[in-house]
């Protein structure tokens, strides 16, 4: 592939146009999420023609565009799975802000929101997945205590809960 150096904000639209799927799935493979690969792919657009210092000096504009798109990726997975890591004490910070009595309208109506994606997504679950997660999460019971209540390994518990908290977790990404 030959590629000519880019010197003007139009020739980087067409690179990203004419790469715009390969762009995106390179960005998919390591956010694992077509939305938000779509949405790196626009900011490293952004990035790329905000930086006036790189009008000519760029000569593999192709190269260049997935370099920054590939940086870009593994930044915003960093930043979700750090989320991520602090995802039950957030929701266990938003239960007591309900149950306060101190939070605004809104946030009343936002907590509503992200209870009821939360429930959907509970709901999808299999039957036994989410009674496991209950009981580990609402009922204090331990994964050895489900497991010999559910007569099932502690492995398995361990494994339907995590998948129950990612299930949570991707409802709340997805109600952004």
């Amino acid at each position: 592939m030959c590629e000519q150096p880019v010197s003007t904000e139009l020739d980087w639209s067409a690179v990203f146009l004419d790469y715009r799927d390969a762009l995106i799935d390179t960005s998919n493979r390591i956010v694992g999420c077509r939305r938000r690969a779509e949405d790196v792919v626009q900011d490293a657009y952004i990035k790329i023609t905000e930086m006036t210092e790189l009008r000519g000096s760029v000569r593999q504009p192709v190269s260049y565009a997935f370099q920054v798109v590939r940086n870009l990726s593994i930044d915003r997975r960093r930043r979700l799975q750090f989320e991520q890591c602090h995802f039950v004490n957030e929701a266990d910070a938003s239960l007591h802000e309900i149950s306060d009595g101190l939070s605004t309208p809104e946030h009343l109506a936002i907590q509503g929101q992200t209870l009821l994606a939360l429930d959907r997504a509970l709901s999808s679950l299999p039957e036994r997945t989410r009674r496991a997660f209950e009981m580990y999460r609402l009922g204090d019971f331990t994964q050895k205590e489900i497991a010999q209540q559910m007569e099932v390994s502690p492995t398995l518990v361990n494994f339907m809960v995590k998948d129950a908290l990612t299930a949570c977790r991707q409802a709340l990404f997805n109600q952004e």
